[in-house]
């Protein structure tokens, strides 16, 4: 991202022919496509500082391939609101697939119903890692996957469904990869409509519940290590918290920021197995 782009203010108003939308678990919500990046704004309550925050943070670990999102001011329904942006990682030889519509496309049944075919939550973690390693032959699925529930445990993702877990076709010669990890708005208690802001952090923290395999991340984390191993490793200290989350505090209240701050420091107390050292 340039820095006339991050630097511009754009009035989505009159980008209507950029407006797309895109599914989260609390309903179909509106991006934009301009230029070779993606633009969304907060919806529930901070979102983008989620997203943002939990994007740079990623810098401190071992998962590399994630998508790198920035903050800018917009106009959207004639008020100025906070976007993130991202730049759409997609070359033209590509399309993105979710497991959704794969599964679909394969067997013409929903994923979704599907693993509850399975009582045990490690049998549908399995089931999943399967289809991907068989189907498309992809054989860091399980690392992969295991990857990101832990990343989720960390940061109480509470809408990873199988829409946002996707592969990437290459159309040319019909090869598949794992996408880039994406669409982490809803972690860190960000809808302050279900989780008040003015509420206890930790109540709030404690009512948030996971997907797509268990509402209990723990579940889904030691299930899914049972099988593939710790996957995730994180490196970030208290101080590097504090310094990446500094250039939000000028769009964000000092409430959101403070309540932020204080459920990373908790879940860096809470799983210490996660980090280096």
């Amino acid at each position: 991202m340039d820095a006339n782009q991050k630097n511009s203010i754009i009035n989505f108003d009159k980008e209507t022919k950029s407006l797309v939308s895109y599914a989260t678990s609390k309903g179909n919500l509106p991006k934009w496509h301009i230029g070779g990046y993606w633009y969304k704004t907060d919806a529930f309550g901070y979102e983008n500082l989620s997203e943002c925050l939990i994007s740079d943070l990623l810098k401190y670990s071992n998962i590399y391939n994630y998508v790198e999102y920035n903050m800018i001011k917009g106009v959207y329904n004639s008020e100025v609101k906070n976007f993130s942006v991202s730049k759409n990682f997609l070359k033209e030889n590509e399309n993105l697939l979710t497991l959704y519509r794969l599964y679909f496309l394969e067997t013409g049944n929903e994923l979704t119903k599907e693993i509850y075919n399975y009582s045990e939550v490690k049998d549908r973690i399995k089931f999943v890692v399967d289809f991907i390693s068989k189907t498309y032959k992809l054989n860091t699925a399980g690392r992969t996957i295991t990857s990101i529930l832990e990343l989720d445990m960390f940061f109480l993702n509470e809408d990873r469904h199988f829409n946002n877990l996707a592969l990437i076709r290459n159309i040319q010669n019909d090869t598949f990869s794992f996408a880039p990890l994406f669409d982490n708005g809803l972690s860190l208690i960000s809808d302050v409509n279900e989780y008040d802001i003015k509420a206890d952090v930790y109540k709030n923290m404690d009512k948030v519940k996971s997907k797509p395999f268990s509402n209990s991340f723990e579940e889904q984390c030691e299930c899914a290590e049972s099988l593939y191993g710790n996957i995730l490793k994180l490196s970030f200290t208290k101080n590097d918290v504090l310094s990446e989350i500094k250039k939000y505090r000028a769009f964000y209240s000092n409430e959101i920021i403070e309540r932020v701050i204080t459920i990373i420091f908790e879940q860096m107390r809470k799983y210490k197995y996660l980090f280096i050292g």
